[in-house]
């Protein structure tokens, strides 16, 4: 029997239940929509899922975490592919969870790679410096290059999406409990990776590393912002005596000055600087933080053990590219004018103005901006250098059944109910391959002015 023929025999099946079919009848119904490699098919299964739930998004929500999509678990470590947009395939490294059970969604960790190491090495690393936080996680790894730079040209800028969904689709992730971790070269790439995706991650530990940004104390101070609502806990060696230049010092500098800026502002990050390695290390190897070496373990449990905020009412997000264009539920669709290209940029401020000042602002008029806070059923989104937006909403942010105020950049574009859609939840869960809090309603508006203009 042919593909089509037998996709075709399970879509009669399906679409053949009656509508009073009990939650197993909606169940299938949904596996076999995200089974079905068709858009028409989909949207077919789409129209059979509403009327087997009667309308009811909150039936939906609970058959797609219920899905089961993995039939089998995989070896206990190896690879999958990951197709790019430019049509080039990268490969992601695998390690399952002690006792890995496909039916039931495992915490991940992401471990970022040094240069120097091959991802299995990485992996290895993690579970040596992690314990038994690791054996009890799914550790992922991708050898993509450039994520430790700010300057990420290509498919590197939207890498991370890529990875996590052809990560989910081989093993049963846990969306809410997906964390962020790197050991020196790999903690540049875990900052850079934070700052660049925020709302995939529950959490993020590093050490000994810093995020490679121009100017740091000038863009730290609202780059940082991007992390309101994800928690870091970053660990370095203190550089005692290092020349100023050289990787310890470069690492303590950094890392004082976010501890202190995270004070000022109340963001969720926290440091912890280890004494001077004796024996000479350089603060960015494994062995600056194995056993013995001080690193705050139960601190890093507890991060590593707290899911992901569902309700994120304020967010604050500073970007590069298009392809980072997301902060939660609010989200970049189109790009306004030309995106900022060049890998270097140099900033000389004259003499009669503060310099960090006017870094900060040169810095960003090159970048975009998502910003949006709620508060009740009024929605204010603030944006530059986005030609389109878009509200992805998910359940718990609003009230669904009560009016809706939306305003962009000082200007009121919506006041009416923003029901949730079943088909939106659908397509949501699909595009990520996330089935634990899709979006049950997409709202999109043209933004006409940004709000920094005068």
């Amino acid at each position: 029997m042919g593909n089509g023929l037998r996709l075709g025999v399970a879509l009669w099946a399906v679409i053949s239940a009656p509508a009073a079919a009990d939650d197993k009848g909606l169940d299938d119904a949904v596996k076999a929509y995200f089974e079905a490699r068709r858009l028409a098919d989909r949207e077919e299964l789409a129209g059979q899922i509403e009327g087997l739930a009667g309308g009811d998004a909150d039936k939906v929500g609970a058959a797609l975490r219920r899905v089961r999509l993995w039939q089998v678990a995989p070896g206990a470590n190896g690879n999958f592919s990951i197709a790019t947009s430019s049509g080039a395939t990268h490969i992601g490294t695998y390690q399952l969870a002690d006792g890995y059970d496909f039916s039931k969604p495992h915490r991940v960790i992401v471990c970022m790679p040094g240069k120097e190491y091959r991802a299995a090495a990485i992996l290895h690393q993690a579970g040596a410096l992690l314990g038994d936080v690791a054996r009890k996680s799914v550790l992922v790894c991708s050898q993509w290059p450039g994520t430790d730079s700010f300057h990420q040209p290509g498919p590197t800028a939207g890498y991370l999406g890529m990875l996590m969904r052809s990560a989910r689709k081989r093993i049963h992730c846990d969306s809410e409990r997906t964390y962020l971790f790197g050991v020196g070269p790999g903690a540049d790439a875990a900052w850079m990776t934070a700052l660049a995706h925020p709302d995939m991650f529950a959490g993020v530990v590093v050490l000994g590393g810093y995020p490679k940004l121009p100017y740091p104390e000038a863009s730290y101070g609202f780059m940082l912002e991007n992390l309101r609502n994800t928690p870091v806990l970053s660990v370095w060696r203190s550089a005692g005596d290092a020349a100023e230049g050289s990787g310890a010092h470069d690492v303590a500098a950094a890392n004082r000055l976010i501890v202190k800026l995270a004070q000022s502002k109340g963001l969720p990050i926290k440091g912890f600087e280890l004494p001077v390695d004796a024996s000479g290390g350089t603060g960015r190897s494994v062995g600056d933080f194995g056993q013995g070496s001080g690193v705050p373990l139960d601190e890093i449990n507890k991060l590593l053990s707290q899911p992901r905020a569902v309700k994120q009412d304020r967010v604050s997000h500073w970007f590069r590219y298009p392809a980072q264009g997301r902060s939660g539920w609010l989200r970049q669709v189109d790009f306004k004018g030309q995106v900022w290209e060049d890998p270097q940029l140099s900033i000389v401020p004259s003499a009669d103005v503060d310099r960090n000042t006017f870094v900060a602002e040169t810095l960003k008029d090159k970048l975009a901006f998502l910003g949006g806070v709620i508060e009740g059923q009024t929605i204010d989104i603030q944006t530059q250098r986005c030609g389109r937006i878009e509200l992805a909403l998910t359940d718990g942010l609003i009230d669904w059944d009560s009016e809706v105020t939306i305003s962009v950049n000082g200007q009121r574009r919506h006041a009416t109910r923003a029901g949730p859609s079943i088909r939106t939840m659908l397509e949501s869960a699909y595009e990520a391959w996330e089935f634990q809090n899709p979006a049950r309603a997409r709202l999109q508006f043209t933004v006409r002015s940004d709000f920094r203009d005068e």
